[in-house]
């Protein structure tokens, strides 16, 4: 079973497009490029689904002020 249907992402009501971002809290530059990508990278129906991996445990996810409905953490 591929990741994106272990996570129900392929069916009828989503979109062909899977975007994968993997996040590690290793540099502080990868959390300013995710806080980047989150801002202006991402759009509601835009034809994609999103989704985030975290590598190591982070509290990246307190840093926003909300996240989309449209992506999938997974940590």
């Amino acid at each position: 079973m591929s990741a994106a249907q272990h996570l129900g992402l392929l069916s009828s009501e989503h979109p062909e497009t899977l975007v994968l971002y993997t996040y590690s809290n290793s540099d502080t530059e990868y959390e300013r490029n995710l806080h980047y990508f989150v801002e202006h990278g991402m759009a509601d129906g835009d034809g994609c689904d999103y989704v985030i991996i975290v590598q190591e445990v982070s509290n990246f996810l307190q840093t926003f002020n909300a996240l989309p409905a449209y992506l999938t953490v997974v940590t």
